[in-house]
């Protein structure tokens, strides 16, 4: 018997991409309601290399989680998605004071868009600026696919120091709940 694929659900991949692009497209007016100081985020990151910009920002696609009563027909699945937003200020206080900020901001962005209960932003191809996109334009989750909930989890600033970086940087964490049901 050939293989026969029972679900097309792709899981965080595709989001990871999507909060680029929102990020790319929103972050200007969301600083300018925080804190006009703040430098956009130009470099997005799915590995540990060298940054050449600040802020810049590293994501990961956390556990996906299945959801016990799941029938044949679907995929229901919670997953995290973590953005790393890290900021490096020659003066300590100004950057706890500016992380702080960025998490505001991305907080923003990310709870602004969509908006529910379709969550169209997270469901649409948008335009990105990503070496890992070819034609400059995202592949959202299929059509088929439905975003039952995002959830922001949290900001968790701190400060850290990176092999390589000669000077202590701050980094803030926020983590995004996604629960979607695939087919």
């Amino acid at each position: 018997m050939p293989y026969t694929a029972r679900y097309a659900a792709t899981f965080i991949k595709p989001l990871m991409f999507q909060a680029i692009a929102i990020i790319q497209r929103d972050q200007a007016a969301a600083i300018a309601l925080v804190n006009a100081a703040l430098n956009p985020v130009n470099e997005f990151h799915f590995g540990p290399v060298m940054p050449t910009a600040d802020p810049w920002m590293y994501l990961k696609g956390g556990r996906i989680a299945f959801v016990p009563d799941d029938d044949e027909q679907t995929r229901d699945w919670h997953g995290v998605l973590q953005l790393a937003l890290y900021h490096s200020n020659t003066d300590p206080e100004q950057g706890q004071l500016n992380i702080l900020d960025y998490g505001r901001v991305l907080d923003m962005i990310l709870t602004s868009c969509g908006p529910p209960p379709t969550y169209v932003d997270w469901m649409t191809a948008l335009a990105i600026t990503s070496n890992y996109v070819s034609g400059g334009v995202t592949t959202p989750p299929p059509s088929t696919s439905k975003i039952n909930e995002i959830f922001i989890e949290g900001h968790d600033p701190e400060i850290v120091r990176l092999v390589g970086q000669d000077n202590p940087l701050w980094r803030v964490l926020v983590n995004v709940t996604f629960h979607l049901e695939e087919t």
